[in-house]
């Protein structure tokens, strides 16, 4: 075997002679069927690491690691050099059999091996080598603890795991204690497994808290024993003494930055911690804290202590902190270790978000005992909240138009309890993003868009069925509760039963009469835009290809002709009194007023979505006005 320097780029060359030896073996031996596959998996890492295994070299933290895997693989490849045929001259046929059952064996044994450094080399490229700080996204039970504990093992480095389960009682302290006793105690503390599925792990983790402390404030003896001596020195040769800031210092600027009106310090016995009140007028012990303050507490004494250079391993960062503060400890925690490297493990979605700069990835899927599935979340066309929030889910998922207040909401999510419905804002944000996130090819379910007609033309609506994206077979949301048969169904179920239905249709036709030509217009206005939006800008490479597309399309523009048949059109509507047709194209969301004062409420359309919570009579009414394809596609 060559000799080979402690360098990635020759290990794997070395790996891939050893493994083409074995190749050649079984084929010598008459086993190879056994090893193809092996050696298929093989060559394509092999090609595609070739470059990889140059930038590893710039990672030190991560090349120890697949260092030991190409070690570990290169000791137990069999065949340091190539084998032909005549190794195996005069072997009877037992013999032979022994031999292809022993090559056999070894297949096994190093397919094992294989495979876990192709893994490990996916696995740490996906983490960029921790190389920036890091949040992992994944949902209870995807393997965010157990992933903690692998690379806290697997990386041999130093670095400490936050686990998740916190025991925040702070105990009295009676004595300073050395600082060499406390110091060992935290180092031994630090190497601990924290998955607490061990039954030590929570006798450990019961006093790891006041562990920190007690390092905390011996060294802080030790710090103020040396600024004394260093004082003295500098006074015999007049020259001023710079008190330099302590750790417990840093966690007390830490936790009075974050924790408004409130002001934590050494108590009078200079061992204990206590808590002020605004303007010191009162104060309480440790044990009187709420949760909030003992956890700021305890991440700031553990980030402090963590040993320089550490890959820190955080898992739900933000468990017990109040929204507003959880983002600016981090920040702060961060700022205060700039020779670390963070890794966030979490499920909630809004601490993912808020760590702006951090490569975000989703934890798929976990199988024992160390293989994770993951995502590299990255989209340019999708909000990452949006796409966070949607990772995983086994629903169909609807976007629809407006907010979590909107009618457009909180009526579908009514009709479709089973679906995700979101609301994305306006119609423009429910067809991008229903495009966009049928193209990322990151989400299990399949992605759909509804959307209010809002004048749009047979034409344009048939362009965006193509892209799953439905409209209302009525012209706005509100306009499906106003159809005769739910308002039939709304008068029984208010006991008004005094509906007219021809009162009621009359004063819509009146108020749909009075506006026709301001209809029209609109209806013209949303055509046009259609029309020009079917220009093809990012085609054209000279201005003359961009005036022969505009021609092209301003040619079939005919404003006039598309006014005079638009109205000829509602007027028809009007004169055969289609009231159906005229909840089609009406858009004015003051028609809901009419049905206020027939029905003498004030919130008709809040009456009506309750309907729908509670009654599948009124759900089969209004899914007849959400038009059939989105109904036989989406809601089977």
């Amino acid at each position: 075997m060559n000799v080979i320097r402690n360098v990635v780029p020759e290990y794997l060359e070395e790996t891939n002679r050893l493994v083409s030896n074995f190749d050649v073996a079984t084929k010598v031996i008459g086993v190879q069927e056994s090893f193809e596959h092996i050696k298929e998996k093989w060559d394509s890492f092999y090609i595609s690491y070739l470059e990889e295994a140059k930038v590893v070299e710039r990672f030190p933290l991560y090349k120890e690691k697949i260092l030991s895997d190409f070690k570990i693989l290169v000791k137990s490849l069999p065949y340091k050099e190539e084998i032909n045929a005549s190794v195996y001259a005069g072997h009877s046929d037992v013999q032979m059999n022994q031999v292809r059952n022993t090559v056999k064996a070894k297949i096994g044994s190093n397919e094992a091996l294989i495979d876990n450094l192709i893994f490990n080399a996916s696995f740490y490229k996906n983490l960029s080598y921790f190389d920036n700080h890091t949040v992992i996204v994944g949902a209870n039970g995807s393997g965010k603890s157990s992933f903690a504990s692998y690379i806290k093992t697997t990386l041999r480095t130093a670095g400490i795991v936050i686990s998740a389960q916190r025991f925040l009682k702070i105990d009295t302290f009676k004595v300073l204690q050395s600082t060499k006793h406390t110091s060992d105690l935290l180092k031994r503390t630090q190497s601990q497994h924290r998955t607490y599925k061990e039954p030590n792990s929570y006798t450990n983790g019961a006093s790891e808290f006041n562990v920190l402390l007690s390092n905390l404030i011996a060294d802080q003896g030790r710090h103020n024993s040396e600024f004394l001596r260093k004082n003295l020195e500098n006074i015999r040769i007049g020259v001023p003494t710079e008190m330099e800031e302590s750790l417990l210092q840093k966690v007390f600027r830490i936790w009075n930055t974050v924790i408004k009106h409130r002001e934590i310090d050494l108590d009078e016995d200079n061992i204990n911690i206590c808590v002020f009140t605004e303007g010191r007028k009162s104060r309480y012990h440790p044990i009187s804290m709420s949760e909030g303050e003992k956890v700021v507490l305890y991440l700031a004494a553990q980030i402090v202590q963590a040993p320089r250079d550490s890959l820190i391993i955080v898992d739900e960062p933000e468990i017990h902190l109040h929204k507003t503060i959880v983002n600016q400890l981090w920040r702060l925690l961060e700022k205060e270790r700039p020779d670390c490297i963070f890794i966030y493990l979490t499920h909630d979605l809004d601490f993912a978000v808020s760590m702006e700069d951090a490569p975000k990835l989703w934890m798929k899927s976990f199988s024992n005992p160390n293989k994770w599935d993951f995502e590299v979340v990255t989209s340019n066309d999708i909000p990452e909240e949006l796409l966070l929030r949607l990772l995983g889910t086994q629903k169909k998922v609807v976007f629809c138009e407006g907010d979590s207040e909107s009618n457009d909401f909180k009526t579908y999510r009514a009709l479709f309890p089973l679906l995700e419905v979101l609301p994305v804002g306006s119609c423009t944000n429910v067809i991008n993003y229903t495009k966009a996130f049928q193209n990322t090819g990151l989400l299990n379910s399949e992605v759909f868009g509804i959307i209010d007609a809002d004048f749009r033309s047979s034409e344009e609506k048939e362009k965006l069925k193509q892209s799953k994206i439905y409209t209302l077979n009525c012209s706005e949301i509100e306009s499906l509760f106003l159809s005769e048969e739910f308002l039939k169904y709304m008068d029984t179920r208010l006991l008004h039963n005094s509906l007219s239905l021809d009162d009621f249709k009359s004063r819509i036709f009146k108020k749909f009469e009075d506006e026709i030509e301001t209809q029209s217009l609109k209806y013209i206005y949303r055509k046009l835009e259609f029309n020009l939006g079917r220009i093809s800008l990012g085609k054209a490479r000279k201005l003359n290809d961009l005036l022969e597309r505009f021609n092209e399309v301003q040619s079939g523009i005919e404003i006039e002709k598309w006014n005079s048949s638009r109205i000829d059109e509602l007027r028809s509507i009007l004169t055969n009194k289609e009231y159906d047709s005229v909840l089609g194209v009406y858009n004015n969301k003051g028609l809901i007023a009419i049905a206020n004062q027939e029905f003498a409420v004030t919130n008709f359309v809040s009456k009506c979505i309750n309907a729908l919570k509670d009654c599948e009579n009124a759900r089969t009414l209004i899914k007849k006005g959400l038009g059939e394809g989105f109904i036989g596609e989406v809601y089977v």
